[in-house]
């Protein structure tokens, strides 16, 4: 209907400006986590640290198997090396640093900047579809998250536009 065009076009921009901010924060969290695991590795001695920082920023967007694809089989070659420290120094530096901290402390706080969404709700809807239905709610989760939080926007814009409106 006519009368429902101007609700649809504010709902998909709603919709737009979260699926692009949760990309881009997404997106931005893969590259930081590039960037630290390269220092960390060149502070461990590694070889080639910028290399294996740029697959670590590749892996890091398939989510929650990519990353431990990298420092696992890393952590693993060092063991069989008999350099034991290295080896949990790795493991420990890429599950806090390179898994824990991305993905609850980066991930939030870029999302509260960028899109007024809050901290607790991003944390929320990336992990909690997880343990609900397994990897798929990786993709589930933000999309549904998006998708209701363009709905509640659409809302609370219409209610503030309907009073103007009663008012003519």
């Amino acid at each position: 209907p006519e009368e429902k065009k101007g609700l649809v076009r504010i709902f998909l921009h709603e919709l737009n400006m979260i699926y692009d901010t949760l990309f881009s924060v997404y997106f931005t969290t893969s590259m930081l986590s590039g960037a630290m695991a390269a220092i960390g590795f060149s502070l461990l001695g590694m070889p080639y640290p910028a290399l294996m920082g740029g697959i670590v920023a590749v892996f890091t967007l398939l989510p929650m198997l990519g990353l431990p694809f990298v420092f696992i089989p890393m952590a693993l070659y060092y063991m069989l090396q008999g350099d034991i420290i290295r080896s949990l120094i790795l493991l420990v530096f890429g599950v806090v640093v390179l898994m824990i901290v991305p993905e609850n402390i980066i991930r939030p706080h870029l999302a509260m900047k960028t899109s007024r969404i809050h901290p607790t709700l991003t944390l929320l809807a990336y992990t909690a579809p997880v343990f609900v239905v397994g990897v798929v709610g990786v993709i589930i989760g933000p999309t549904l998250y998006g998708f209701l939080l363009a709905v509640y926007r659409t809302i609370i814009i219409r209610r503030k536009d309907k009073p103007q409106k009663d008012a003519e």
